[in-house]
């Protein structure tokens, strides 16, 4: 059969399966509706997530370049001045586009006989449009329908059309997306028009023809198919043409009509046919066009392409790839080749013409200058004369431009990050290298020399991951900066709320000298200090650092063992107070004076890692959190002399380990905290009762999230309702619900990995706020978002001490110690701290955590225990109590009949007596307890008047002042006398106590001889008289029987 028969006899409808499945489905459930009212717009994005050559492209005539960042796609003007103006393109999960376009190989509504849901492309895989013999299967989508469906991707391929009319972006994950949008300055940014989803995985590179008419999609090595879109000029519809099958590709682009894709030893160049049949009859396009898929989605057409024989290139990598004109093109290898590629008599003719002794990313072409511009590894970027290539003599011109391809060996070039993307945009080059900066530099500065140093402008944004946002307001200065973030490599940058950088900061890491797999120090957590240009960090290392931006000095102090999860800062009118947690179980709570820190405080009360801490009501209160699940508040309590010390008064025992937790401004004493358990839950510090408790849903799924990044604020001030900000963690997304009821008012999804949020309000001249949240990602990237609410409610520099006090510690300024400073307080200096607690009015609860889990104990019925009676304990018989007769050795009628039984009440009586503890025995515990105590003092007593007479007799013994040696002399005087007279004491007590016990002892046994004495008497008097009565009855008989006779 012919490939027209098998097309013919290709099935429209599912096949029966042997094992039918059944798709869950998510019952509904009623979840309050995100209010529309209340409002998130993307606003700024600093930072990119470009990490190829397909994240990034530009046009030159149009000034424009775009990147990825994150889910979004930044498309950016550059003015003369090389001024940057911004506009963002995202695509909400769920967007509606303008023109919406049926999928044909991922339908989204199933047919009429039901099937399984798909684990692939069951039409690719049957081969359909290629001529394959698979029988066809449709299956539902469920995109959009699950968990996955509602959260955002990130964007890794973007193009922009020739004359900057379209712009495309593709997503990775399963089902992915290609968004097409309108650049237009009136189209909406976040409003496609037209989304294709006929991808299965990932989409790897996106590009549009030099006519803009077509749109190539290529799938990553798990897709595997390059599709081809029509694109519809005045609409922007887009229809798909043809497909076909393809791997180890890496990239694709348009030369003329024809698309090539480079990948692992791979160069394909792939033909656009649009040929009409000549024949009338009946061919195999006809067949496919009358062959439909999903409605108003025709059949796609095969995408045929040709192989390049590789030659001495067989075991080249491809990587960059450029059209210089509509039949040749310029390839690039990673192992630095530069080939070019001739399809002008359709040959496909493949050759190298120079050689770089660098390894090649990233390739452009200037064609006002007609230069070739690579770039690559330890940023490199070199010009090339195209003429140069494509001259016919190619063995004198290699030798030339390999000669002027050899860059020059720096000693720290190296170091320096890959160059990942480069375009040209108003006559200089725009590069992009692995750390995700933007650098624009001048052609001129480039060809004359390789220093990088040379930047006309650079774009700032971090190199790492972003860890954390703090708010600088209210400023110090006019023109100060209104947040800053800080990522993990120790990077502090100082940012406007319009996105302008106004300065940065390096904090210093120790890293370690032999630093194993991933062992490496960074930075935990920064927080700056009021109203001062003084910064407060801590690092995995447990080294905290104060920094000075004035004078550019810090001093480091070891605070723990571990990272360092939290800090917190509060001032008083004479001090600032410096607090730390870590994850070594402790708080260290220091005094700030000047640029050093002194040690007031270490706590350990916790039982596992801290994870963050903070201050109430300045600094009064201090409340931590831990994963051994409880929160202990803790009360300042003011010393001699000034020292101050911290006393736990109350612990707040949780049921799951704590994520986030943080203070509400209109309520001091109440805190809202989130847990494992996906529980969001306000307590009463003042009292530790629970307010109220609500889990954070999802409304379409009813799935619960677990909350970090805590944060409680109103959106205006005269305003009585209060919103709760968070991050989830599950979905990725940032989430606003109402603080009193706890329903949820509207999400947003930003970045893949939301580090922090913080809501930064913004006076404004109309005596209302502006509102914009920060939000920084693990991917570098920074966002800036507006809050836009219409809800409303009806309401119903200072003195610090010259010197230390003696409680304080002084830390050295020279160098980080070792080993952390601690100062545990005594239980006679917390002791006086508390009474300086009680005066103040200030309750004290006893600290206790809550036990383990007791075993279960088996319940006996009370029944079971009355009705049984109760055995009595077997009696001795050799026993001085014992009823045994001493000459018969029987038990006594008498002694037997004596114990009367007793009912079951009676028996609970007796034994409840029983159980009972006298009052000796509760005395002679006591007295006991209170002796090992004792014995305990006088042993640790004996041990250190040990170790200071070693002391007193070693010849490097120090001077003793005399007033401590009378002082210490008279107490031990003091004690012993007091020692002998506990001594005479307890010898006349033994003595009295081992006569009385004589005494009782010879009673006793005086009394059981008597006794003893008495029975044995009676037994003779009972014995004579039973033989004189068995006398008389002798003769009584014999007497009766002789008259009978």
């Amino acid at each position: 059969m012919n490939a027209i028969g098998h097309a013919a006899s290709l099935r429209l409808t599912p096949k029966n399966r042997f094992h039918p499945t059944n798709t869950p489905t998510h019952t509904p459930v009623k979840q309050a509706r995100e209010d529309s009212s209340l409002q998130l717009t993307l606003k700024n994005v600093i930072g990119t997530t470009t990490s190829s050559a397909n994240a990034f492209d530009a046009i030159p005539a149009h000034h424009t370049f775009v990147c990825c960042a994150g889910p979004s796609a930044i498309l950016s003007q550059v003015d003369e001045n090389l001024n940057i103006t911004q506009r963002l393109f995202r695509a909400r999960p769920n967007a509606s586009p303008v023109n919406p376009t049926p999928s044909f190989y991922n339908p989204s509504t199933p047919p009429n006989t039901p099937g399984r849901s798909r684990q692939g492309s069951p039409l690719k895989d049957a081969g359909y449009g290629l001529g394959s013999t698979a029988s066809l299967e449709y299956a539902a989508d469920s995109q959009g329908q699950g968990r996955a469906g509602n959260r955002s991707r990130e964007s890794t391929c973007v193009s922009l059309s020739l004359y900057g009319k379209f712009l495309a972006v593709g997503e990775t994950g399963y089902n992915p997306r290609v968004i097409l949008f309108s650049t237009a300055s009136d189209a909406p940014s976040d409003v496609p028009l037209s989304v294709l989803s006929d991808h299965s995985f990932g989409v790897s590179s996106v590009a549009f023809s030099r006519d803009s008419r077509w749109l190539c999609t290529l799938g990553n090595s798990y897709d595997g198919f390059v599709l081809i879109y029509s694109i519809n000029l005045k609409s922007g519809l887009a229809r798909l043409h043809s497909s076909n099958k393809c791997s180890n590709v890496h990239c694709i682009i348009w030369m003329g009509s024809r698309v090539v894709s480079i990948g692992i030893r791979h160069v394909k160049v792939w033909r656009l046919e649009r040929a009409t049949p000549s024949s009338p009859s009946k061919t195999r396009l006809d067949v496919e066009s009358n062959l439909t898929g999903p409605p108003g989605s025709p059949t796609p057409r095969t995408f045929s392409g040709r192989n390049c024989l590789l030659g001495e290139l067989i075991d080249a990598t491809f990587t960059a790839a450029v059209a210089i004109s509509d039949s040749r093109a310029i390839l690039c290898t990673v192992q630095g080749d530069i080939c070019l590629l001739d399809d002008t008599d359709r040959t496909q003719r493949l050759e190298r013409v120079a050689r770089a002794d660098f390894k090649i990313h990233c390739v452009t072409f200037d064609r006002n200058g007609g230069l070739i511009w690579i770039a690559g590894e330890a940023g490199i970027t070199k010009p090339m004369n195209l003429d140069d290539l494509t001259q016919p003599n190619k063995s004198s011109i290699s030798t030339a431009a390999i000669s002027s391809l050899q860059s020059k060996k720096e000693p720290n070039i190296e170091q320096r990050p890959i160059t990942l993307a480069i375009g040209l945009v108003r006559g200089r080059v725009i590069s992009v290298n692995a750390n995700r900066i933007i650098e624009i530099r001048t052609a001129e500065a480039i060809s004359s020399t390789s220093d990088l140093t040379m930047i006309s402008k650079r774009l700032p944004a971090h190199e790492s991951a972003v860890l954390g946002v703090r708010s600088l307001l209210p400023k110090s200065e006019e023109d100060g900066p209104d947040f800053l973030t800080f990522s993990a490599k120790g990077t502090v940058l100082f940012w406007l709320l319009n996105g302008t950088c106004t300065g940065s900061t390096e904090i210093p890491l120790d890293q370690p000298s032999c630093p194993e797999d991933g062992d490496t120090n960074e930075v935990k957590t920064v927080v700056p200090f009021d109203a001062d240009s003084c910064l407060a960090s801590g690092d995995k290392s447990g080294v905290l650092r104060l920094i000075d931006q004035s004078d550019n000095e810090n001093f480091a102090v070891q605070a723990h063992n571990g990272d360092i999860n939290g800090i917190a800062i509060t001032k008083t009118e004479s001090q600032t107070i410096v607090a730390t947690c870590g994850r070594d179980r402790t708080l260290q709570v220091f005094r700030k004076v000047g640029l050093e820190l002194n040690l007031l405080q270490t706590l350990d009360d916790h039982a596992a890692a801290i994870g963050d801490l903070t201050f109430l009501d300045g600094p009064s209160t201090l409340l931590s959190v831990s994963s051994d699940r409880t929160i202990i508040v803790r009360k300042m309590a003011s010393g001699e002399g000034g020292s101050l010390a911290y006393i736990p008064i109350r612990v707040i025992n949780l049921k799951a380990s704590p994520v986030s937790f943080t203070g509400v401004p209109t309520e001091p004493n109440v805190m809202v905290i989130s847990t494992m358990d996906r529980q969001i839950q306000r307590y009463d510090i003042s009292s530790g009762r629970l307010l109220h408790s609500f889990k954070a849903s999802d409304p379409a799924t009813g799935d619960s999230v677990i909350m970090s990044s805590l944060e409680v604020q109103k959106l205006e001030k005269a305003s009585s309702s209060q919103l709760l900000l968070g991050v989830s963690s599950t979905d990725k997304s940032i989430r606003i619900h109402d603080y009193d009821s706890g329903s949820l008012l509207t999400r947003e999804h930003g970045q893949l990995a939301v580090s922090a949020i913080k809501l930064i309000q913004e006076p404004t001249s109309n005596e209302h706020m502006r509102n914009h949240l920060i939000s920084c990602g693990l991917d570098g990237t920074v966002m800036t978002w507006e809050l836009c609410s219409h809800l409303r409610r009806n309401s119903g520099s200072d003195g610090i001490p010259n010197g230390a006090n003696d409680t304080e510690s002084p830390t050295k300024a020279n160098g980080t110690p070792t080993q952390p400073l601690r100062r545990i307080l005594s239980k006679a200096e917390i002791s006086n701290f508390q009474k300086s607690l009680e005066s103040e009015s200030d309750t004290v609860s006893p600290i206790s955590r809550a036990p383990s889990p007791s075993r279960v104990r088996r319940k006996t019925s009370r029944f079971s225990l009355a009705a049984t009676p109760k055995l009595a304990p077997p009696t001795l018989p050799n026993g001085l109590n014992s009823p045994m007769s001493p000459s018969r050795g029987r038990f006594d009628r008498r002694s037997s009949q004596e114990h009367s039984p007793t009912g079951p009440s009676l028996q609970s009586k007796q034994n409840f007596k029983a159980k009972r503890p006298s009052l000796d025995d509760r005395r002679r515990s006591k007295s006991t307890a209170n002796l090992n105590d004792l014995n305990d003092s006088a042993e640790q007593l004996c041990k250190v008047l040990q170790t200071f007479r070693k002391r007193i007799a070693s010849a490097a013994a120090e001077k003793l002042n005399p007033g401590t040696g009378q002082e210490l002399e008279g107490e031990l005087k003091l004690a012993l006398s007091a020692l002998s007279e506990k001594t005479r004491r307890n010898h006349v007590s033994s003595e009295t106590m081992a006569d009385d016990i004589l005494d009782v002892y010879l009673a006793k046994m005086i009394d059981e001889r008597l006794a003893l004495k008495a029975k044995s008497e009676e037994m003779e008097k009972n014995k004579e008289a039973t033989g004189v009565n068995e006398v008389e009855a002798t003769a009584g008989a014999q007497e009766r029987a002789s008259e009978l006779e």
